[in-house]
């Protein structure tokens, strides 16, 4: 009887200590989580995940989530994933999204996507809905010089399949831009792109440009369309500016030599007037040495101002009305002050 009562307690004493390796090993709250949301999760799994110190609650809830979404995916695939520094529930909720909408995704393709650095259910949801992109102002010129401004809408769709190392945006906008400025470039006046309006996006859209690309093009829509500058207009704008300008400088020079001219008369007439009074001061002169030598007498003196005088008064007449110069007396040494009272 002792016996039978050693092995229940012996029985029961490995049964506790069971229950208690069980669980320090084995995450329990999250294994029955499995367990009443009918999801089959190995305790030893659980128990390898809380080993390697794993977030066994944040994968066992992924998990469940897919499972009764219906997306068949191993629970290893997500370990892996989120060993690997992936976004498992982004992952999970674009597979829930895309079966909603009948799109296929993978499960290694969900994972690529989001190791790549791209939030797969952003993507997922572009995928869905259709994704506008507006380019910046194009500009281009025609034949005739004059500046035609697009702003283009490009509508895209993203294919989860070329998504991998396909062409992102950047890519599209320059093969649109490329677009633009063959058929603008093309035209040979600006009314065949103004008149015109659909020409450029339906070029646009034939040149292919979601080719190799993360996208599928959908439509392609002028935003703005407008005339710019008139290359023709500016350059005869330039060259009145330039006649006017050479214009205005010719001017200014023949002002400058003009006035370089008169400066010369000025200062050659003050020449003049310095050399005759110079040669005036030597009249006085000879005229008291002809008096001290006899040769001149004092009526003969006077005789020669009067013809001085006669002379000035006919060429203030003959000049402009203006006041006319004044007689200068010479005025000689031997003259007396009653000479200059009469």
């Amino acid at each position: 009887m002792f016996l039978d009562y050693l092995w229940l307690l012996i029985l029961g004493v490995i049964f506790v200590a069971s229950v208690i390796i069980f669980c320090i090993l084995v995450p329990v709250k999250v294994w029955l989580k499995a367990i009443f949301s009918g999801v089959r999760v190995s305790p030893r799994v659980l128990s390898s995940l809380k080993l390697r110190k794993i977030n066994a609650n944040l994968i066992v809830d992924e998990y469940i989530y897919a499972i009764k979404a219906g997306i068949q995916v191993a629970l290893g695939d997500l370990e892996t994933h989120f060993i690997s520094g992936g976004n498992i529930r982004n992952v999970v909720d674009a597979m829930i999204a895309t079966k909603n909408v009948s799109v296929d995704l993978s499960v290694d393709t969900a994972k690529a996507i989001d190791l790549s650095g791209a939030n797969v259910s952003e993507i997922v949801n572009e995928s869905i809905t259709p994704k506008e992109i507006v380019t910046p102002v194009i500009s281009a010129f025609t034949m005739d010089g004059v500046e035609i401004l697009v702003t283009l809408s490009i509508t895209l769709k993203t294919n989860l399949e070329k998504f991998l190392g396909g062409a992102k945006e950047k890519t599209i906008i320059s093969r649109a831009t490329e677009g633009v400025v063959c058929i603008v470039s093309s035209a040979k006046e600006a009314t065949e792109i103004l008149q015109n309006v659909d020409l450029i996006s339906n070029f646009v859209q034939t040149r292919n440009i979601d080719e190799k690309t993360a996208y599928d093009l959908l439509s392609v829509d002028i935003l703005k369309l407008e005339r710019g500058r008139d290359l023709k207009q500016e350059h005869a704008e330039y060259e009145r500016d330039r006649r006017n300008q050479e214009t205005v400088l010719k001017v200014e020079e023949e002002k400058l030599l003009y006035i370089l001219e008169q400066e010369k008369l000025k200062a050659k007439a003050e020449q003049e007037r310095l050399n005759r009074a110079k040669l005036e001061a030597e009249v006085p002169k000879a005229l008291l040495k002809a008096f001290e030598n006899g040769k001149i007498e004092a009526m003969d003196y006077y005789k020669m101002q009067n013809i001085i005088a006669d002379t000035n008064m006919r060429k203030a007449l003959s000049e402009t009305p203006a006041k006319a110069p004044e007689t200068k007396k010479i005025k000689f040494d031997f003259e007396s002050d009653d000479d200059d009272e009469k």
